[in-house]
């Protein structure tokens, strides 16, 4: 009888991790005197001599910092900047799925089954990408979540097979 009851459970589990989505910084308002080619990737900064990360919070408040100057530099009239396209990482995102069945042999050709399932099972807060405009007042700050993400959700199910 303790075996009907304790033994038999399955439990399972999907975890997925990556280190951020890849994003490119860009110039939202250039100096009036600039001169911008009207083709081709103009919004994009020249690479600078620091770290964009070096001194930031890390968090959702200042995930790096902007402004020209440092990291960013502007680039030379008519000329494109030289940053690398998806050279930048947002944050990382973490999830873990859990679910844990038992089925029961009700009589020869009857099964029954219950299911417990959670998603993002530990709460985990996925933030989404940080604002990439270097010369906006929030650059680096994150203000939503990261896409296709759902906070914890929880389902049971029930099966009768026959």
């Amino acid at each position: 009888m303790a075996d009907a009851i304790v033994g038999g459970w399955t439990l399972s589990g999907a975890t997925t991790y990556y280190s951020g989505r890849p994003f490119t910084p860009n110039i939202g308002t250039y100096a009036s005197s600039a001169l911008r080619p009207n083709a081709g990737p103009s919004g994009r900064p020249d690479l600078g001599k620091t770290d964009p990360f070096a001194g930031a919070k890390g968090g959702r408040d200042q995930f790096f910092v902007g402004g020209l100057g440092g990291a960013f530099l502007a680039p030379a009239n008519n000329t494109f900047g030289n940053f690398a396209r998806n050279s930048l990482f947002g944050p990382q995102f973490i999830n873990q799925d859990l679910s844990i069945a038992k089925t029961f042999a009700v009589k020869e050709h009857y099964k029954f089954s219950v299911r417990g399932e959670t998603f993002n099972t530990f709460n985990h807060s996925n933030l989404g990408d940080p604002n990439s405009d270097v010369t906006s007042p929030d650059a680096g700050k994150i203000t939503g979540i990261a896409p296709s993400y759902q906070m914890r959700r929880l389902q049971i199910g029930l099966r009768l097979d026959f």
